[in-house]
């Protein structure tokens, strides 16, 4: 009798591992690529996030890894053609629309609801004929970085409030401390020098874009830039060829005046720098910010790819909902200090306590992204026809040719 009993029971655990039945079901595994990881502070962010995601769903895990921003797109665009999507797909916005042009991607508005509503202005960069396809992380606009030490060696009282005062403070620096007066990205093949440079002094000096969003050319604000960064660099204090890394680099170390960059610089960049400099390498907006706007743009998002199971696209819409909420989006930015996409996060009082997050939000609402919406699944290519040319300039070509060969190459794009 009690071998009948043992071999029934070693049928019965044996039928049930065969059906599932009473036996824990298989773990649910969301695929999270990034390239964000590079970043301990998004490392905090994203793990904490899933972690309470995890929690809520006991039978789910987010595979949560690192992918190389410079073969990411690529490795993407791959993946989506292959009909092999990531499930939560995490996105570098601007270039959402290489995505959004094969139809790969679901709407969010049904799954993020309200709140979406509540999102900066810059959201409507991941509308596509009026459906949110993702959804913002981070929109900034650019910003003045200043080293205070050498604006007191160089004997400058406060921060430049003009365009004219930041030039004169630039030439100044390099000849009275021969440290590099300004740094901005003039490097052929760098898209910084576009997204950067080119954006930042057009749209400062002149209130307009280079190329509009229906991909008309602006000569006059093509001019304007290019002869501001031309003339800082005969006059010393703006050296030609220098990659954004390496620019911020020599910033961190003391060796640069001012330098444009987004808000990411104090979290991800002076945190970096020696403990006794540190206090001295400071933020402040650009000038003209409030009376031209600032060059800005939309860095990254959440997407929910079409071609996943059902079942997964129910778990990444609950993740992007948890992203979505008040406390997520203040998570966001204590831990990023950078401004979340959210607009009703902080109250008044809040912002009041947090200076610098305050200012970066302030800035963001008069940020102009950089890339035209026209054709935007072409943004290496608008930023080459613009950026070889810039450079050609600076490097002694006639402004008459580059402007030609500025409008030759729109030509060919619209």
């Amino acid at each position: 009798m009690r071998n009948k009993l043992t071999i029934l029971l070693t049928l019965t655990i044996i039928i049930m591992s065969l059906t599932g039945t009473g036996i824990a079901a298989e773990k649910i595994v969301l695929d999270f690529p990034t390239w964000s990881l590079a970043n301990p502070l998004y490392e905090q962010y994203w793990n904490e996030m899933i972690e309470e995601f995890e929690s809520t769903h006991p039978n789910v895990e987010v595979d949560l890894y690192q992918v190389p921003y410079n073969s990411y797109i690529n490795t993407m665009l791959a993946r989506f053609s292959a009909e092999d999507p990531p499930d939560i797909f995490h996105v570098p916005t601007r270039d959402l629309h290489a995505f959004t042009g094969n139809n790969w991607l679901e709407s969010l508005k049904p799954i993020v609801g309200e709140p979406i509503e509540k999102w900066m202005p810059m959201q409507k960069w991941c509308e596509v004929d009026g459906e949110h396809k993702s959804i913002l992380i981070l929109g900034f606009g650019y910003v003045l970085g200043y080293n205070e030490l050498l604006l007191e060696e160089a004997g400058i009282e406060g921060v430049p409030n003009t365009w004219e005062e930041l030039k004169d403070a630039s030439i100044k620096i390099s000849q009275k401390t021969g440290a590099e007066g300004i740094f901005m990205p003039t490097k052929e093949g760098d898209s910084n020098t576009y997204d950067i440079t080119i954006s930042s002094l057009s749209i400062g000096l002149t209130g307009k874009r280079v190329v509009a969003d229906d991909g008309s050319f602006n000569d006059t604000a093509f001019k304007t830039a290019a002869e501001y960064a031309k003339d800082l660099n005969e006059k010393g204090a703006l050296t030609y060829g220098i990659d954004n890394s390496m620019g911020m680099q020599m910033f961190i170390e003391g060796k640069v005046g001012f330098i444009i960059a987004g808000p990411w610089v104090p979290s991800g960049h002076i945190v970096n720098a020696d403990p006794e400099l540190r206090p001295y390498l400071k933020v402040t907006p650009l000038p003209a910010t409030e009376l031209n706007g600032v060059a800005g743009g939309v860095s990254n998002s959440l997407s929910v790819p079409k071609d996943i199971s059902k079942e997964k696209k129910e778990l990444v819409a609950d993740f992007i909902r948890l992203y979505s909420t008040k406390k997520w989006q203040k998570e966001y930015g204590e831990t990023l200090k950078t401004p979340p996409a959210r607009l009703d996060v902080y109250s008044e009082e809040e912002l009041k306590e947090r200076e610098q997050l305050s200012l970066f939000i302030d800035v963001t609402n008069y940020a102009i992204n950089v890339i035209p919406r026209k054709d935007a699944n072409k943004v290496g290519e608008y930023r080459d026809a613009i950026t070889v040319p810039f450079v050609s300039y600076l490097q002694k070509r006639s402004m008459e040719d580059s402007l030609n060969e500025v409008k030759k190459n729109l030509s060919r794009l619209n």
